[in-house]
């Protein structure tokens, strides 16, 4: 940010529009930094659930469908290049 404070933001890792369908809840969602979220909804960057799990407080679940769901579309996105 300008003022030189860090800031994070949260990610859907199934997105909720154009098609995809995913949900807005909790296990849906991962908190990252603007870098990573630029990264994910771009598709160059796939969500490695051990990561997550090494990182995220305990009471936060990640549902492994949703973390699936996107490592395919980025797999799909690698083979039309």
């Amino acid at each position: 940010m300008p003022n030189g404070q860090f800031y994070a933001e949260a990610h859907h890792i199934k997105p909720l529009g154009k098609g995809h369908h995913g949900e807005d809840r909790a296990d849906n969602i991962i908190i990252v930094c603007p870098s990573c979220h630029a990264k994910l909804d771009y598709l160059v960057m796939a969500i490695d659930l051990k990561q997550i799990k090494h990182h995220a407080p305990a009471e936060h679940t990640i549902h492994p469908a949703f973390v699936d769901y996107h490592n395919a579309l980025v797999k799909k996105a690698y083979r039309k290049k």
